[in-house]
């Protein structure tokens, strides 16, 4: 498989961003200044088995916790369980590689201009969408001036604000926006308003194509009400629509048209699980995959004599203990370090975890370009040194008491956290246990997670158990630049240093990893002293599976997990 371009090559040439549960946009083409963009081939098989190994048909069920509203238009949908479908039924530019890096989808090739604003496409030729009509330039044209549109209301509105004439467009003031142009049939342009390090990731992987022929006579501002076009998708992927049933199941079918070859299994079915009873199911081969949250060494031997194989998979996302450090008790790093020192996140790692994480000191996972390979203080566990730091900080320990006061007062935090997830349901009192044994007592809230986001955004909470994905291309900006605290943002710790706040800057304007490294790693270490938030781990998550399944990928930029490649998925004669 040729890649179009490998990230370090990417980065040269114009800024990177990262999928998630979060971004979106889409790139463009101009006229190659920089390094040359290789062509890239569809992908290759992803492993090399012998056709006769290969049994073509059969059901793939996916036991997906959640509900199935039914929202399947990718630029207007905002719930987790819609997206899991759509990672199948529709397509960006590019998309994200196994080894992380932008390869071809629906484009086959791209280039920079010497500015580095404007990305130009090469489309893929003979695409159809699920209805047999053709793909072409004017699709992507039409799906990115869909999120520019000033009565749009999905999740994708950030990315539009960067493209060039969006402002123009969005006011009124043009019909059309000026940095999206379609050249010809096969060939789309799309300028930024300024390099921006984030916005080429954003802009191919996050926003999946649209088909103008379905959606161009619909008003933007009536889109949502479309019950019969958002149940019923027309997409470019492997898979299509057969049949859905909300809150129940999403049954899709083999696309015969796709681009990429017609999927080996027939259907592709996601269905509503109850925890509780979703192991029994595969257990029973009533669904052939289920995510393992808990990788209890019990609960994996009972998969593996029942003949059902789990494999395991890394996100670039750390749990952490946040921190309001707008608050009187909690804005000098001391008490923040303290907390780090109190916390045995060790012990987290091994007894809760059951060893599927590592320790984290910074938001990076160990293997990434951006963290540090030296100068990051660990923490270790040391409660004495957790209370002395108390101490310099202003607060007494009273020994006898076990209790730390501060003015007079005994400290005591609030702690919330959000149900549904049992690590998390287990590190809370876990916190509180450790913190207690330091004076520090905590008050445990839990609730559900919309109810705690909306305190973090509003300020109401002392601590909080969160986790926190990484920005793209190692882009720290949306959660440690002052700039960022909310209102205006996501930076909930509401962290203020004005140094990470001019390098935050300065890495978006930088598009080599060799020349963004040093700007990230020294965010990394002052983060590590500061302390904004306590890191607390990098988890892994299992994925349990049919063992007769093969060539199913994991993959950290896919929702499921798993949603890579699926036209490669086969069942072992």
């Amino acid at each position: 498989m040729k890649r179009i371009w490998t990230m370090g090559m990417l980065f040269l040439i114009m800024a990177v961003v990262m999928m998630g549960c979060t971004g979106t946009t889409d790139p463009k083409e101009a006229q190659v200044v920089t390094p040359e963009a290789p062509a890239a081939e569809a992908p290759a098989a992803v492993e090399s088995t012998p056709e006769s190994a290969i049994k073509e048909g059969g059901v793939v069920r996916y036991a997906a916790f959640g509900t199935a509203p039914g929202l399947f238009n990718p630029v207007l949908q905002s719930n987790s369980f819609d997206v899991y479908e759509m990672e199948v039924m529709f397509e960006g530019l590019l998309r994200k590689s196994m080894t992380n890096e932008l390869e071809a989808c629906l484009a086959e090739s791209f280039s920079v201009s010497e500015d580095k604003r404007t990305l130009t496409f090469k489309l893929r030729e003979n695409v159809k969408w699920h209805d047999g009509e053709p793909f072409t330039a004017e699709d992507v044209k039409f799906t990115f001036e869909f999120i520019c549109h000033p009565d749009y209301a999905g999740p994708y509105s950030a990315v539009a604000k960067a493209i060039s004439g969006y402002d123009e467009y969005f006011e009124g003031k043009a019909d059309h926006v000026s940095g999206i142009e379609v050249i010809d049939p096969n060939t789309v342009s799309i300028t930024t308003k300024e390099v921006d390090a984030t916005m080429t990731e954003k802009i191919c992987t996050s926003i999946l194509i649209t088909p103008k022929h379905i959606w161009e006579s619909v008003p933007v501002k009536q889109a949502l009400e479309q019950t019969e076009l958002l149940r019923n998708p027309v997409g470019t992927g492997p898979f299509k629509i057969s049949k859905f049933v909300p809150d129940q199941y999403v049954e899709m079918v083999a696309n015969d048209l796709y681009w990429n070859g017609r999927p080996h299994v027939d259907k592709y079915i996601v269905q509503v699980a109850n925890p509780e009873t979703a192991q029994t199911q595969i257990i029973n081969n009533e669904v052939e995959m289920l995510a393992v949250k808990q990788m209890n060494p019990d609960d994996l031997d009972y998969y593996k004599s029942a003949g059902v194989f789990v494999d395991t998979i890394s996100f670039d996302a750390a749990m952490n203990l946040g921190v309001n450090n707008s608050n009187e008790l909690l804005k000098d790093k001391r008490v923040r370090q303290a907390f780090a020192y109190a916390i045995d996140r060790e012990a987290i790692v091994r007894d809760i975890l059951y060893g599927y994480g590592t320790v984290a000191n910074v938001p990076y996972k160990p293997d990434f370009w951006a963290n540090p390979e030296d100068g990051l203080n660990a923490y270790t566990y040391n409660p004495q040194k957790a209370i002395e730091l108390l101490e310099e900080a202003g607060w007494q320990y009273k020994a006898d008491e076990k209790q730390m006061y501060k003015d007079g007062k005994p400290v005591k935090l609030s702690l919330k956290y959000y149900s549904g997830n049992k690590q998390v349901e287990s590190i809370a009192p876990f916190i509180q246990q450790a913190l207690k044994e330091v004076g520090v007592q905590i008050d445990l809230q839990i609730s559900e997670y919309s109810t705690m986001l909306a305190d973090m955004k509003s300020g109401d909470f002392e601590l909080y158990i969160a986790a926190h994905k990484n920005g793209v291309a190692g882009d720290m900006k949306s959660q440690y630049n002052s700039a960022f605290t909310p209102p205006n943002g996501t930076n909930y710790s509401r962290f203020s240093n004005s140094r990470v706040d001019e390098l935050s800057e300065q890495g978006l304007r930088l598009l080599s990893t060799d020349e963004r490294k040093p700007i990230y790693v020294e965010i990394a270490k002052i983060l590590n002293e500061e302390l904004p938030i306590v890191y607390l781990y990098h988890w892994h998550q299992g994925m349990a599976m049919n063992s007769k399944l093969k060539n199913v990928q994991l993959t950290p930029n896919s929702m499921l997990g798993i949603n890579y490649q699926t036209e490669k998925w086969y069942f072992e004669e």
